[in-house]
């Protein structure tokens, strides 16, 4: 039985979104009432107001936003989707070998520009002709 066994890991975004986490201080300075210098009728006016203009305002600018920039964004979705996949067999984008160590659960992982040798290199390892694929979105 062999200890390590390989596989190639694809991943449908060849990038990793960061995080982006806002801390509740930042808000709560942020909606400080102090820092306006409104009383609190004042407050609520200008509240009721905001809310309207939120309420009627919003659902239009994100309309019109969408009618205008569609016929924009889904020439991108396309193309992004046709140059991801070029870019990945032309060796842009190189291809993951995942090395899982079954005794003691680690991974390694190796990068080839070439897909014809991370095959190879993954064959060696498992010394069989089956290639194991682990899809992943990010």
């Amino acid at each position: 039985m062999w200890s390590q066994t390989a596989l190639l890991e694809v991943r449908v975004l060849p990038w990793r979104p960061r995080a982006r986490v806002m801390k509740p201080e930042t808000l709560r300075d942020a909606a400080d009432p102090s820092v306006i210098g409104l009383d609190d009728l004042s407050g609520v006016v200008v509240g009721l107001a905001l809310w309207l203009v939120i309420l009627i305002a919003a659902p239009m600018v994100v309309l019109l936003l969408a009618a205008g920039l569609f016929s924009v964004e889904l020439p991108v979705v396309v193309v992004v989707a046709v140059l991801l996949p070029l870019g990945r067999f032309a060796g842009l984008v190189p291809w993951t070998v995942v090395i899982l160590d079954a005794v003691t659960g680690d991974e390694r992982r190796e990068r080839y520009r070439n897909l014809v040798h991370a095959l190879r290199r993954i064959r060696d390892l498992n010394a069989d002709r089956r290639v194991a694929v682990r899809w992943a979105w990010t």
